[in-house]
């Protein structure tokens, strides 16, 4: 197997990274301040989660992002099959319940707010990715 799309997992991580962090620092400042150009902040989350408990998930979520980011690219991790299913597993479920909640935003449950919270779904299709490039990392990088 080719060395070269392990070499990109680290570049795919911190996109994910960059975007998600974009999200999470937009929103924040959205919630004290209005700035032109960045979505209302009603339009960052369906307000199913009050915005304090969404904000500690989601620096939680972004901790295990930046330690992941670390150990790809600046250590040598330990590669495991079953670590790989287990994050594709993850993150595929992830995805497609991403993915019907958005098509069924589109249609039957247009007039729900979880279900239209499009701006949000979008960041959710950024960690799904995430979750399934270290899933293909651990999978075919580790040893037979």
């Amino acid at each position: 197997m080719s060395n070269q799309p392990i070499k990109l997992v680290p570049r795919i991580i911190l996109v994910t990274i960059i975007l998600f962090a974009f999200r999470v620092i937009a929103q924040f400042i959205e919630a004290f301040v209005d700035i032109p150009g960045i979505p209302d902040f009603e339009e960052w989350h369906s307000a199913s989660v009050p915005y304090w408990r969404l904000l500690v998930t989601q620096i939680i979520i972004l901790t295990f992002m930046a330690v992941t980011y670390y150990r790809f690219h600046f250590t040598q991790i330990r590669k495991s099959k079953l670590r790989g299913k287990i994050y594709l597993i993850w993150g595929a479920v992830y995805l497609t319940a991403m993915i019907s909640r958005h098509i069924l935003g589109l249609t039957i449950y247009s007039e729900t707010v979880w279900f239209t919270s499009f701006l949000s779904i979008y960041f959710h299709y950024v960690l799904a990715a995430f979750l399934i490039t270290i899933g293909t990392a651990h999978f075919k990088g580790a040893k037979s």
